[in-house]
């Protein structure tokens, strides 16, 4: 893949201007961090007080929206560049995130896209490039959840367990 940290290579070096231009590839559009403490009072008397007092529970939450997609169709040169950059051709522009919901194996329709010049099997190199911009579309978001008991063994020493989790979000 090209683009900001792997140099510069065009799909069409003659459509710089318009046909280059996108969102970089680090676009978030909406994200959201939080962490949330919780100590827990303890329980029962004596011994039970002191095994249960000071427990924590401490999640850290993350939600962001999907990073642009640079869309290729395979390393084939149809469009006789040489660079085996070329991108597809959008035939069915309102139908690209059509896949079957919350299932990120098929988040964009590939029945949407096609090599360029009419050409759906990708076979015929008719020197023509597609249509589909650079990261022109964004793939699914992402939930990340990480949380973890934490007890105090003591006032200078701290027992601290994260299990980390991660999550798909496709909507």
């Amino acid at each position: 893949m090209a683009g900001e940290l792997a140099g510069t290579l065009y799909q069409n070096s003659n459509n710089r201007q318009t046909g280059e231009r996108g969102p970089c590839g680090f676009d978030h559009r909406q994200v959201f961090n939080t962490t949330l403490v919780a100590t827990s009072p303890g329980v029962g008397n004596n011994v039970a007080k002191a095994l249960t007092k000071d427990w924590q529970i401490s999640p850290i939450i993350s939600l962001f929206t999907g990073n642009p997609v640079q869309l290729s169709i395979g390393g084939k040169d149809i469009s006789l560049s040489g660079q085996t950059l070329d991108r597809p051709y959008d035939v069915l522009p309102t139908q690209v995130y059509a896949g079957p919901a919350n299932d990120p194996h098929y988040w964009l329709n590939p029945a949407a896209f096609q090599c360029a010049g009419s050409n759906a099997a990708c076979t015929v190199f008719s020197g023509q490039f597609g249509n589909v911009g650079r990261n022109a579309v964004y793939g699914p978001g992402q939930i990340n959840f990480r949380h973890g008991p934490d007890q105090a063994v003591c006032s200078e020493r701290a027992l601290e367990a994260r299990p980390a989790r991660r999550f798909l979000q496709t909507s």
